[in-house]
């Protein structure tokens, strides 16, 4: 009888154990691939080669959002950063993604393409390179609102840019 208790306690036990061990879970911290001489980041204003207005800004705030949540490198300016990510929003391209009454598009999708550079503030090669990085989104068109249309776009971007920030960072730094 006492040893089915101790048993059942000590796989309770193991559980409980592998469970904390397994689960993955991790504090924000150093990244593993980047140098110990690499502890802040800077993330000038993005190159925009489309004719989206605005959207290297939004870009540029989404990053630097990222990388304030999700890594310990602080951002800084560029004239104190140990390295400095350089964004280019490459290309934005809409298609139709379904049609309703009278074959208008009733949902349009978005691909946007960006590339990105890391590279210390003071050395002549970047870190790393990534280039022709696409994302993808549907969003509503709302018949005879354009307005409500262009909103539903910005925040299909807004997921995408999300998503590449996420993406990236994940890219630089994956052997956190």
């Amino acid at each position: 009888m006492w040893c089915r208790k101790w048993s059942r306690c000590t796989a309770a036990l193991t559980a409980v154990w592998l469970l904390l061990v397994g689960c993955g879970y991790q504090l924000k911290g150093r990244h593993g691939s980047l140098p110990e001489d690499m502890r802040t980041i800077a993330i000038p204003v993005m190159q925009n080669r489309t004719n989206e207005p605005g959207l290297e800004t939004t870009a540029t705030r989404i990053f630097i959002e990222e990388f304030n949540r999700r890594t310990e490198l602080k951002v800084v300016t560029e004239d104190r950063a140990d390295v400095v990510l350089r964004g280019e929003i490459q290309d934005i391209y809409v298609s139709p993604l379904s049609y309703g009454a009278n074959e208008h598009a009733s949902e349009r999708r978005v691909t946007l393409t960006m590339g990105f550079q890391l590279e210390k503030r003071d050395g002549d090669k970047p870190v790393e390179n990534v280039n022709g990085l696409s994302f993808q989104e549907g969003y509503e068109v709302v018949p005879d609102d354009p307005l409500a249309t262009d909103a539903n776009q910005k925040v299909a971007l807004n997921k995408i840019l999300s998503n590449l920030a996420e993406k990236v960072n994940e890219m630089l730094f994956r052997d956190f």
